[in-house]
């Protein structure tokens, strides 16, 4: 009887851990919108001031760099906040096509997708490692690598976000993507 309580206590203990997961997760996710809107901001800015640049004929060729890496950046957040809203292509035809398949499926797919995206995370580190003593052509003050940064940060934040997916499946979460816990 008490190796039944004990196992009782265990799942409950697991349930509060996963919730207060997810809870962290969603504040984090509701917190790349404003950032991608700031980036979004920026590269604008960049553009217009190439414009203008142009039409003043003064040369500023570190804009086309700079918005290159914003424009870099803006990609691999909006990546991984599409990820965690669950909108990539093959999260989210199946579920809508065949439900029932789609929620047996949930945890492969959870599990299938935290093993690539943690290869890929691990893999922007070598990459970025080799790029880091090389700086970009118009900014030399600034490293090649920063532009893996943005790899090693969208594929970090998927890693996240895949815990939080199987988290939500565990606690049979079916609610709305970014929907408070």
């Amino acid at each position: 009887m008490g190796s039944r309580r004990d196992r009782t206590s265990a799942m409950k203990a697991i349930d509060a851990i996963a919730r207060f997961y997810v809870r962290v997760v969603d504040g984090l996710a509701r917190l790349i919108s404003p950032v991608l809107g700031a980036l979004f901001i920026l590269l604008a800015g960049l553009v217009v001031l190439q414009i203008l640049g142009r039409m003043a004929r003064v040369s500023l060729p570190w804009t086309e760099e700079l918005g290159r890496m914003v424009f870099i950046y803006i990609i691999y957040l909006g990546a991984s906040s599409a990820y965690y809203d669950k909108l990539m292509i093959t999260i989210d035809t199946v579920p809508e096509i065949f439900p029932r398949l789609g929620r047996i499926l949930q945890p492969l797919v959870a599990v299938t997708s935290f093993l690539i995206v943690s290869f890929l995370f691990v893999a922007s580190f070598s990459i970025m490692r080799s790029s880091w003593n090389t700086s970009l052509a118009t900014l030399g003050w600034v490293s090649n690598g920063w532009f893996y940064v943005a790899f090693a940060l969208g594929f970090g934040l998927m890693i996240v976000y895949s815990v939080a997916h199987l988290a939500k499946w565990h606690l049979k979460l079916d609610r709305e993507p970014g929907a408070p816990a």
